[in-house]
């Protein structure tokens, strides 16, 4: 069985989520297929899918250059079957934790 983290605000089939990034001047993206930005989005939805077993849509990137803002938007399509727990951590990031842990010790 799979499991992921329990979310706060789980929402349901059909719900927009979103992530916004603020940016300092000279750093943003040079467009909305700026493939830093695109990469970075993508790697994003992707752990929201890990950590919390929700299947999105295809993102969309929109930048506000006057606020300098950067936001993704995904809808959910689906939810997977698992067991959800307060306290889960993807592999991967408790992995990259510890890993930074013995880095800097």
């Amino acid at each position: 069985m799979s499991i992921y983290r329990a979310s706060k605000n789980p929402g349901g089939i059909g719900t927009v989520r979103h992530k916004a990034w603020s940016y300092f001047e000279g750093l943003g993206p040079t467009g909305e297929d700026d493939p830093i930005w695109a990469k970075r989005a993508k790697d994003y939805w992707e752990l929201q899918q890990e950590t919390y077993g929700l299947k999105f849509s295809n993102f969309t990137l929109v930048i506000d250059r006057e606020e300098r803002v950067v936001v993704t938007y995904a809808v959910v399509l689906g939810i997977m079957p698992g067991e959800r727990r307060v306290d889960y951590t993807v592999p991967r990031i408790a992995d990259e934790r510890k890993r930074r842990q013995a880095l800097h010790g």
